[in-house]
């Protein structure tokens, strides 16, 4: 997947369809759930969501704090990632975040 390609391509949408149309692209086992495909997917994966999303308009703690949600709610969070409401790393794997981090600074780039 070209990373650049997808955020030419989607480009801003920020209505409540278009965000609820991310959701479902990123969603466990949604079309863009890479580690799905393997472990070995799972950080281009968190890369991928950073940038998209925040290529898109979705604001860079939004993205955060979901991740942490979605760890939350899949039951794999751990006491030491705190809460998605709280602190970093918001519930989610300190990794995860790294990449997802990395994936919204490729962004600005762009």
């Amino acid at each position: 997947m070209n990373i650049k390609y997808s955020i030419n391509r989607v480009g801003k949408i920020l209505s409540p369809s278009d965000l609820l149309w991310f959701y479902n692209q990123v969603r466990n086992k949604g079309p863009w759930d890479f580690k799905q495909k393997g472990q070995g997917y799972a950080d281009f994966g968190n890369f991928h969501y950073g940038a998209i999303g925040y290529a898109i308009g979705v604001p860079e703690q939004v993205l955060l704090r979901a991740a942490g949600w979605a760890q939350s709610r899949a039951g794999t969070t751990l006491n030491s990632f705190g809460h998605w409401a709280k602190d970093a790393p918001y519930g989610d794997d300190p990794k995860d975040q790294m990449h997802i981090r990395n994936g919204i600074d490729f962004a600005k780039r762009k």
